[in-house]
């Protein structure tokens, strides 16, 4: 059996709860509207003039830390551990990823509403013409 640090498993147990917790907060419908498509995190999907695009779920709590901070820069470091439940490490281009696939994902259903996600160079990102559907 290998010695193990009690810090290491409270830590790790923390993780885990509140990865829990966000997935169950991420299931309650958030809608909203980035330029003119309806963004629906909790049914995973965006939506304009009849299209629709399916969202993955790391795509869905990509978009909604950028909606918990619009129109603020939003870091990498942040979205990292609100969304990929880690901390942010310089070399991986997850993020980076993610963010064009939601880019592209935004131009297909509206070209003028891929541009909603604005790259903040040496911070992160910054989502913008944002409107709450209520």
């Amino acid at each position: 059996m290998k010695p193990f640090s009690v810090k290491e498993l409270r830590a790790r147990v923390h993780r885990l709860h509140e990865a829990r917790i966000g997935r169950n907060a991420l299931r309650q419908s958030v809608a909203f509207k980035i330029g003119n498509i309806d963004c629906d995190i909790g049914r995973l999907s965006m939506d304009f003039g009849g299209a629709s695009r399916p969202l993955t779920a790391l795509e869905g709590r990509i978009l909604q830390v950028l909606h918990d901070s619009v129109g603020e820069d939003c870091p990498k470091s942040c979205i990292a551990r609100q969304a990929l439940f880690r901390e942010y490490d310089p070399r991986d281009k997850t993020i980076d990823v993610y963010i064009n696939r939601l880019r592209g994902k935004l131009a297909e259903l509206d070209a003028a509403s891929g541009a909603a996600i604005k790259t903040i160079r040496g911070v992160g990102y910054r989502l913008s013409d944002i409107q709450q559907q209520g």
